[in-house]
């Protein structure tokens, strides 16, 4: 499968801010929590933070492009807020 880059806005779960990277469509999910503090977009948490797209809870493991549609370079992902140890 060919990698591309794609536009990803990321949700913040607490407020409407939202931040807008660019990554390659094969980032796993387990990627993003550093990518968060980096930008200073949440807070540490020490279980990190997990993922939603379309309602559906992301596995860390999984890449982007797993929840990406069909010929679509943008994905929203909204950052789900309670701490991986709660779920």
């Amino acid at each position: 499968m060919t990698e591309k880059n794609i536009t990803l806005r990321l949700h913040h779960p607490e407020t409407d801010a939202v931040l807008t990277v660019t990554l390659p469509d094969s980032t796993r999910f387990e990627a993003l929590v550093a990518i968060l503090y980096e930008h200073g977009f949440v807070c540490f948490q020490k279980p990190g933070y997990a993922f939603l797209v379309g309602g559906h809870l992301c596995s860390a493991r999984h890449c982007l492009r797993d929840y990406l549609p069909d010929g679509a370079d943008e994905l929203d992902v909204q950052i789900f807020g309670i701490p991986q140890i709660m779920i």
